[in-house]
């Protein structure tokens, strides 16, 4: 059989309500027609599928677990309405309520909001990020994101 006339079997057209749809199967699977099939064909997509099943699982039991360390952090601030007004004009998302600082937080809301390390160490005084996080424990990091949003648009170091 020529490459031609194999490829053509595999570009197939089936008909389908009057409606020539091309079919990349090789067999006759109603999932290559558009219609939802739950069946698996092969031994690949069970095990992708299971693997997505599984990491959706630790997904949630991780992100469960944050929000239980969340509820240990400090939520109660006077200025929170402002930092999330200040966040409303910049368009800006703060982070999750229960997400906890860490050296990787900070910098991820430092370059979200445009800022460098120079910024951080004039408005905070510090070598490290991990030093703040040393020094705050009860705080989450949609504070320090506020905090920064606050310094930012005051131009001063804290």
């Amino acid at each position: 059989m020529s490459k031609a006339l194999q490829a053509a079997q595999q570009q197939r057209l089936v008909v389908n309500s009057s409606k020539s749809i091309k079919n990349p199967c090789n067999s006759d699977h109603t999932h290559c027609i558009g219609e939802p099939s739950t069946a698996v064909s092969t031994p690949t997509e069970a095990l992708n599928n299971l693997d997505l099943e599984h990491s959706l699982a630790e997904a949630r039991q991780a992100r469960e677990a944050l929000i239980g360390l969340g509820n240990s952090l400090k939520q109660d601030w006077l200025d929170a309405d402002h930092w999330r007004a200040l966040a409303a004009q910049r368009q800006y998302r703060l982070p999750h309520w229960y997400l906890p600082l860490s050296a990787g937080g900070i910098e991820r809301v430092l370059r979200d909001l445009g800022l460098d390390r120079d910024f951080y160490r004039e408005a905070f005084g510090l070598k490290t990020y991990q030093q703040y996080v040393d020094r705050n424990l009860s705080t989450p990091l949609w504070v320090f994101a506020g905090i920064c949003l606050e310094a930012s648009l005051l131009g001063v170091s804290l």
